[in-house]
């Protein structure tokens, strides 16, 4: 997974889904424990990314970095909007309606 300058890129064994953040739906960046993940949607792409439920490897903990921001500057700028979140840890942005 990769963010550019205007596009989130996602590699999996088979495929590279790249959504552009104008075509992007929701995006969910939750940080830590075991629900830690990536939700996307939109480009018709709808992934979900489990990431606390992956083993780390040694001196690793299977979490999530907090957003750079960058990218969240960037994704406003392409009309993405942040939500509130009750819990800290998770971000979610979603495209008005």
């Amino acid at each position: 997974m990769a963010f550019g300058n205007d596009e989130l890129r996602i590699r999996t064994d088979s495929s590279t889904h790249r959504i552009p953040f104008t075509e992007l739906e929701t995006l969910v960046w939750r940080m830590r424990s075991d629900y830690a993940r990536v939700e996307v949607r939109g480009a018709d792409t709808d992934l979900s990314l489990i990431v606390g439920l992956a083993k780390p490897s040694e001196g690793r903990t299977a979490e999530l970095p907090a957003l750079p921001r960058r990218v969240v500057r960037r994704l406003e700028l392409a009309g993405v909007t942040l939500e509130p979140s009750r819990r800290a840890e998770t971000v979610r942005f979603r495209r008005a309606a």
